[in-house]
């Protein structure tokens, strides 16, 4: 009974942090504020491959953005995707984070590996503290957005004020 009761948190931890907000009110929110971007890599970890993948087919058809998928288990298979995604123009990355692999930290080890070039965008709370561009998270029923001004300045972008009126500012 304990195993199969430590087997459900486990699961539970690792699906509820997507539950709230899909794929498609990411995208929305990147097309938002982020109007140039064409591609969304979406970083994940391997064992949410059926949901992440069907979702990310219907955010594809309602944004109008191409989303690809990478699948990671490893660090390893995470640097060997992150090479990949570095080839594709137009973009931003979406990672879906979780408590085993893709943790805290691993923020700022994607952006050293796409060389603070590209927008990061993580489904968790604060990541923008980590460097991160944007958090897109549920809170109480709703998508709160937090968004790091200064990653936004080095990167020469400029966010829409209308999408910046909808946003808590983490860094300035």
């Amino acid at each position: 009974m304990m195993k199969k009761l430590v087997f459900i948190l486990l699961v539970l931890s690792i699906f509820l942090p997507l539950k709230s907000q899909s794929l498609s009110q990411i995208g929305f929110v990147i097309k938002k504020a982020l109007p140039a971007v064409e591609n969304v890599a979406v970083i994940f970890p391997s064992l949410m491959k059926d949901q992440i993948v069907s979702q990310a087919q219907t955010a594809q058809l309602i944004t109008k953005q191409k989303f690809t998928v990478y699948g990671v288990s490893t660090k390893g298979d995470l640097s060997k995707e992150l090479f990949n995604i570095k080839r594709l123009d137009n973009l931003a990355v979406i990672v879906i984070t979780n408590d085993a692999l893709l943790t805290p930290d691993i923020i700022q080890f994607v952006l050293n590996k796409l060389d603070n070039k590209v927008p990061v965008i993580s489904n968790r709370s604060k990541d923008t503290l980590q460097g991160a561009l944007l958090s897109v998270f549920s809170n109480n029923e709703t998508i709160e957005k937090h968004i790091n001004m200064i990653v936004a300045a080095a990167m020469g972008l400029t966010i829409p004020e209308e999408f910046l009126a909808e946003c808590i500012i983490d860094v300035e």
